[in-house]
């Protein structure tokens, strides 16, 4: 149900088919899985466990591309409107989450992990920077043991598109 799918390396998979340069609706945050791309972290990150900075990288490159087609800073909020009671909210509800989300954001579950869940924040600054935007704080790399996010971020295996297709802006 994601559409893309980064392995432990910084490797970008296709999930759900349809072509990664079109808007294909996952299944992926149920409620919310209109108008946003899921991207599948593969491995089980609890608190404590380590998260590669390749997989961290590659997630903020995708980030960037997939937000930057709609001109989305992944730091900023966004207000979605969910379409299913089985999320974290009723249907028909306004959620603000972060553009750059958890799953546990949307849904009740321990997805993505405490462990990532701590480094969204470096990967949405990261986003940002690859985008081109101003991060004011250019320390991405909080812990030594994970590396600096921004060390070869250039190396992307994405593509970024600067003209977004139409089927992308409905």
């Amino acid at each position: 149900g994601y559409n893309f799918v980064v392995d432990r390396c910084g490797t970008i998979y296709e999930g759900r088919a349809g072509g990664t340069d079109r808007a294909v609706t996952g299944a992926h945050t149920q409620g919310f899985n209109h108008r946003t791309t899921g991207i599948a972290a593969l491995g089980t990150f609890t608190a404590g466990t380590y998260v590669p900075p390749e997989m961290l990288r590659s997630i903020a490159a995708l980030a960037a591309w997939k937000l930057g087609t709609s001109g989305t800073d992944p730091r900023a909020r966004v207000r979605l409107v969910s379409s299913n009671g089985g999320s974290r909210y009723a249907a028909g509800t306004t959620a603000t989450l972060p553009a750059l989300a958890g799953h546990s954001d949307g849904y009740m579950t321990d997805c993505p992990g405490a462990a990532l869940e701590a480094r969204l924040p470096d990967v949405r600054n990261l986003a940002a920077r690859l985008q081109g935007r101003d991060t004011g704080d250019t320390r991405t790399g909080t812990r030594k043991d994970t590396g600096n996010l921004t060390e070869n971020a250039a190396r992307s295996p994405v593509r970024h598109s600067d003209t977004p297709n139409e089927e992308q802006n409905r």
